[in-house]
């Protein structure tokens, strides 16, 4: 078992936490972990849209967009890529 402790929140955050665990069919404190890890992930990809409005990235992008196509076919269908 993973080394756990205790944090304060108010007693309606602890029980909505337990139903939203429960609903998720998994543990409170998984379920606070993966909360934690998506909050990460959520602030990180708001940098990284706010770096795209960085006017020095748009001047640096402006001046790719064209090579976008370099060397490739426009008619062929790039959809199984994936």
């Amino acid at each position: 078992m993973r080394a756990a402790t205790t944090i304060r929140v108010s007693e309606h955050a602890r029980d909505r936490l337990n139903e939203l665990a429960r609903a998720a069919s998994t543990t409170t404190i998984d379920y606070v972990d993966q909360l934690v890890a998506r909050l990460e992930e959520d602030e990180l990809l708001g940098r990284i849209v706010a770096s795209l409005n960085d006017p020095a990235m748009v001047e640096e992008s402006a001046e790719l967009d064209g090579t976008l196509m370099d060397g490739l076919d426009a008619g062929e269908d790039f959809a199984m890529w994936r």
